[in-house]
């Protein structure tokens, strides 16, 4: 995906095709929610200027989970969602941004983050409900 603010809703919509009949209904709607808030948040912050950066997104399915990992454009600051996230009960209701890390860790049932070769991964994990 390049890093375009326009190429995130795309983006996600493929996603969440690909996993539709795999994740319950209640994680399939935190999984779409997750991955917009990581998409966009690195489209707005990441380092680079460039429009044609790409962002690289890789999804599979394990018996028991779904991982994506998004890889920042090489050269990208390490920025671990991890440590800046704020917790959602103590941000203020009528406050209009800083919620978006806090909504990944929320979101996703496991997040994990580091370099990975030369660029840096989010790791997006999303457990499969019992049928």
């Amino acid at each position: 995906m390049l890093t375009v603010l326009e190429n995130v809703d795309a983006a996600v919509l493929a996603l969440k095709s690909v996993v539709v009949d795999v994740l319950g209904a209640d994680v399939l709607i935190r999984f779409e929610i997750c991955l917009a808030e990581a998409l966009v948040n690195l489209v707005k912050y990441a380092a680079s200027d460039a429009t044609d950066a790409v962002v690289q997104i890789d999804l599979r399915e394990g018996n028991e989970r779904v991982r994506v990992d998004i890889y920042d454009p090489e050269g990208t600051p390490v920025f671990d969602v991890r440590a800046h996230a704020k917790d959602l009960s103590k941000i203020e209701l009528m406050t209009e941004s800083g919620r978006g890390l806090g909504i990944i860790m929320q979101c996703a049932d496991d997040v994990s983050y580091g370099a990975v070769g030369r660029r840096n991964r989010l790791a997006l994990d999303f457990l499969k409900e019992a049928v």
